[in-house]
């Protein structure tokens, strides 16, 4: 497994208690900038803990598990990621 800086850490653990984030919440739990959130997202891409899902398409909403409570519905600059890592 790659080694994880304390702030990918943080994100991985952030995700785990809420199932779900955007990067608007991380910054604001983390006091970094979202330009560095997104950074970081896209190292734990790269170290395959998160894998990025393809552009939310509306036409398939209703099938989406989150669109109970999805903000971003039909949104062009939506992307979407999911945990790839087991419980440590």
């Amino acid at each position: 497994m790659a080694k994880l800086l304390p702030v990918e850490k943080r994100v991985l653990e952030l995700i785990k208690e809420k199932g779900y984030i955007d990067v608007k919440y991380v910054s604001r739990k983390t006091g970094l900038p979202i330009r560095d959130i997104s950074k970081i997202i896209d190292s734990l891409v790269r170290k395959n803990m998160l894998s990025e899902l393809p552009l939310c398409n509306v036409d398939k909403c209703n099938y989406c598990p989150l669109r109970s409570f999805c903000p971003i519905k039909g949104s062009k600059k939506a992307k979407v990621f999911v945990l790839k890592v087991k419980e440590q």
